[in-house]
């Protein structure tokens, strides 16, 4: 039998939840607005190096903007303001309006304590410098801190074609110029990282070590050791034993999903109540990698807390705090978190009327260009074996109000008569770090502690492909947007194809033609290496991305005189519906997906898109990482 395919949930929106896309292509934009949109676009891209992080990130928002339209007169799958009424209950809207003067309050404080700190950081400035007692510093302070200094500074290389013991190491870009001695604390960083990371599960999972099939593996060797520790304790404590149930009761729920997120997420909650339970057995924490232990790495931590720019971070995050926008978007992301809770639950009738088509117009396209033998065993599975649920699932607390007031008690326990004074009794250390912590990504964000409301907007498309199960689960968005849901399905059959091709029932001659097309898709990421043999590659030329890709190319094939671009809806939408801040060909950490800006320019290719001058220039800008020419079945 050829390479048996993993056993692996095969999702289409994965780690990209945050993205957005358009109507009936550019026939609802005026011409007017449109030529408004782009000059407002080509005023942010100027003449700087082209090569430099921000001519890109420009170019690529342009090209996104061009392409899709504005997020907000286009169908996004994600619920932005724009588009919350569409796809939940008119309960979401009145239900967040009871609970939104909280979210403004809490929003207040999070203002008031910004603008203490930033003062009090100020008063402490001396030549733009901030003095740090160092000889007082305890071990747990340059554990803190080394993250906070060096994580920036150094580069995570993962190469699948390696051994899992071998697959991953870290290196320090521009190495050359920092200071000695600022070199000699990376490295002995690097070493602390490794060993961090050979040691916690969850972390190696969040970096995208592991494939889905190997995380599953993990994941459940977790639990297991946590079961059998949990029995051999047996504990007559009740919350140990409500800990207990509730890591039975997620695993019961993700394990069988096998979606990498849910994965991170479950193998954290595993880890965290082991470690309670470890505690309560032997009455101290189980022994963890420690971070910056060696004189070298505290003497690089010293150096990079005194070169810090401190008067820029302060003018950074007033800046921010007083932006009136800084409100707008905290108080849109709270709505669509909120807003998720109430999702429609009709159109499943509708849109099952549309699933027959969908197999007739995928048999059409694609099982067409099969052997006739190949042809018959697919078009069967198709018609007998693959099932289509419409069944809506969550993912998320069903009492979205309990848990903002939750947070909002938190806050008003927290709250503080007066932050001046409270700023003023913290040392140096503590200012410094507080002021820091709003920094992420290069970028401010003044609410980023603010823990009342999930931050960013939630996605509404989970559309998945269960192989054991020979199941698609169809979401929401996909019912309510046929002409996008069409696509994502055929996605989701892609990897249905995928699974029945590897399960030897093709014949010789569709199998190498279909090798062949993949082949082809695996060469449109010129640097992913080949998937290691320890990670049973579907076939030879596999990378990390070809399983996506390839169901990405059958849907765009099976799709072909859709004008949509589809995959317009996974790009990240701004809070104003205006733009999309987030676009970009550079590659997420740990997924499998290509990038969604990538995919947009995929799927206009097989579709003959003529594409705008911003997106051709942006694809030449990544000719060395992709190749963008046009794959055949």
């Amino acid at each position: 039998m050829r390479t048996q395919l993993a056993l692996t949930l095969l999702i289409l929106t994965l780690p990209y939840l945050a993205q957005a896309q358009l109507l009936p292509f550019f026939k609802n934009l005026q011409k007017k607005s449109k030529q408004e949109q782009t000059q407002k676009c080509a005023s942010n891209i100027t003449d700087e190096n082209q090569s430099s992080p921000n001519y890109k990130a420009n170019l690529a928002r342009q090209c996104a903007l061009e392409i899709c339209g504005a997020p907000k007169n286009s169908p996004s799958a994600f619920l932005i303001p724009s588009n919350i009424r569409k796809y939940s209950k008119e309960k979401a809207l009145t239900e967040f309006e009871k609970i939104k003067p909280l979210v403004e309050e809490a929003l207040a404080e999070q203002s008031k304590s910004n603008e203490a700190l930033a003062l009090a950081v100020q008063e402490k400035l001396k030549d733009g410098k901030l003095s740090f007692n160092f000889e007082k510093w305890e071990d747990i302070d340059y554990e803190v801190s080394s993250d906070k200094m060096f994580e920036d500074k150094i580069v995570l290389s993962i190469d699948h074609n390696k051994e899992l013991s071998k697959r991953f190491n870290y290196s320090i870009p521009n190495k050359e110029s920092y200071s000695p001695m600022l070199q000699l604390a990376l490295e002995e960083y690097i070493i602390d990282k490794t060993k961090q990371l050979n040691t916690t599960p969850s972390l190696a999972l969040a970096q995208g070590i592991y494939a889905e099939y190997e995380a599953v593996k993990i994941v459940q060797q977790l639990w297991e050791d946590y079961e059998k520790n949990f029995k051999s304790f047996r504990p007559k404590d009740k919350e140990l034993k409500a800990d207990y149930k509730e890591v039975k009761l997620a695993g019961t729920k993700y394990i069988h999903e096998l979606e990498m997120t849910s994965l991170i997420s479950l193998a954290e909650l595993i880890e965290e109540k082991n470690r309670i339970l470890y505690y309560q057995k032997e009455g101290k924490y189980p022994p963890a990698v420690s971070l910056c232990k060696t004189t070298a790495c505290r003497l690089g931590i010293q150096e990079s807390y005194n070169k810090i720019n401190f008067q820029e971070e302060i003018d950074d995050l007033l800046k921010e705090n007083r932006a009136p926008k800084n409100k707008e978007n905290y108080l849109a992301y709270c709505q669509s978190s909120f807003a998720n809770h109430y999702l429609k639950k009709n159109k499943d009738k509708k849109f099952a009327k549309e699933i027959p088509e969908i197999i007739e117009q995928f048999k059409k396209t694609i099982t067409s260009r099969l052997s006739s033998q190949t042809q018959k065993k697919i078009n069967d599975y198709l018609d007998k074996e693959l099932k289509f649920t419409l069944r809506h699932m969550r993912d998320y607390s069903e009492n979205p109000i309990f848990d903002i007031r939750y947070e909002y008690d938190r806050m008003k326990e927290n709250k503080v008569d007066n932050y001046k004074d409270l700023y003023r009794e913290q040392n140096n250390k503590e200012l410094a770090d507080n002021l820091l912590n709003f920094r992420e990504q290069g970028s401010i964000d003044p609410n980023l502690n603010l823990d009342i409301c999930i931050q960013g907007f939630d996605a509404i498309i989970t559309d998945y492909f269960m192989p054991g199960k020979n199941k698609i689960s169809i979401s929401l968005f996909s019912k309510l947007q046929p002409e996008y849901g069409r696509s994502v399905v055929s996605h989701e059959m892609g990897h249905a194809l995928s699974y029945f091709i590897d399960e030897d029932s093709s014949s010789e001659e569709s199998y190498n033609q279909y090798l062949l097309t993949r082949t082809c898709i695996s060469s449109h990421h010129k640097n992913a290496s080949p998937l290691a043999v320890t990670q049973k590659p579907r076939h030879d030329d596999d990378t990390f991305f070809t399983e996506e890709d390839m169901a990405d190319f059958i849907s765009y094939t099976a799709n072909i005189n859709n004008p949509v671009i589809t995959e317009c809806s996974l790009l990240s939408p701004s809070a104003d519906g205006e733009s999309y801040p987030y676009a970009t060909l550079e590659l997420k950490e740990g997924d499998s997906h290509s990038p969604p800006l990538l995919r947009v320019l995929q799927e206009s290719a097989v579709k003959g898109r003529e594409i705008p001058k911003s997106c051709a220039e942006l694809k030449e800008l990544y000719k060395g990482q992709y190749s963008f020419y046009k794959c055949e079945l």
